[in-house]
């Protein structure tokens, strides 16, 4: 069996508007913390520095214009006369939305109970912990 190159070019479009809100969040990040500098019952640092509000927000809006780029773009990307996507549900307004926000905010929710988790067993901010297994 070979390699379905349309499945993977699926997985990859409708993956996007994760990574750009996981991309944007790291590189217009900074400010003040989510857990505003606060510790758990443990001692320790609930989110740590890594985490802002800042990153949060613009990483959750790139996303955002990213998935609704595509919800633009994607009915008219052809190969050979015919669309390589077939992602109905995810080319039109206002079907596209909850889509988009769910995966732009979903990812950034799991990247900071991932760091909550990463704290509690005494991991530093950059340290591998979940991320290499999960990232989405």
């Amino acid at each position: 069996m070979g390699v379905n190159l349309e499945i993977i070019a699926q997985a990859i479009w409708l993956i996007l508007p994760a990574y750009a809100a996981n991309g944007a969040a790291v590189l217009v990040g900074g400010g003040k913390p989510i857990d505003f500098g606060k510790v758990w019952r443990d001692g320790r640092r609930i989110l740590g520095d890594g985490k802002t509000w800042k990153g949060l927000f613009y990483g959750s809006l790139i996303g955002s214009i990213v998935g609704f780029s595509q919800a633009v773009v994607g009915k008219y990307l052809e190969l050979h006369g015919r669309n390589i996507l077939h992602l109905d549900y995810f080319e039109g307004f206002p079907l596209m939305i909850p889509l988009v926000l769910s995966l732009c905010f979903g990812a950034l929710l799991g990247d900071i109970v991932e760091s909550f988790f990463k704290r509690r067993v005494g991991k530093e901010r950059g340290e591998d912990f979940l991320t290499r297994l999960i990232f989405l």
